[in-house]
């Protein structure tokens, strides 16, 4: 579990040198956007509506978000002329804890 974070690196770092996709477009903002925003109403409708403690909250939120990003990515590469974008996942999962550094820090 340890090299998690290593290979993660590597990966995204060698498709960015095999990619013509820039880190830094409007895609990957919208990307992190959104999932800033889906964690948040996530995390906050699962507190209100479902009742959970603030663990199983959590988890739920990520897992969630995360799982709608990777179909949102799946559903992207299968259409013509488009691949799979470590760059995209890397942005979703920035959003995700921008959307934890909001929940945290807004009343």
């Amino acid at each position: 579990m340890r090299f998690l974070p290593v290979f993660v690196i590597i990966l995204l770092i060698s498709s960015s040198l095999l990619s013509a996709d820039s880190w830094l477009s409007t895609d990957k903002f919208i990307h992190a956007g959104s999932m800033a925003f889906l964690s948040c109403w996530t995390y906050n409708f699962n507190q209100d509506a479902l009742l959970l403690n603030q663990k199983s909250n959590v988890s739920l939120t990520i897992s969630s978000s995360l799982l709608i990003g990777l179909c949102k990515e799946y559903s992207d590469s299968r259409k013509p002329d488009n691949q799979w974008s470590w760059k995209d996942i890397a942005a979703n999962l920035t959003g995700i804890g921008i959307g934890f550094v909001l929940i945290n820090n807004l009343p």
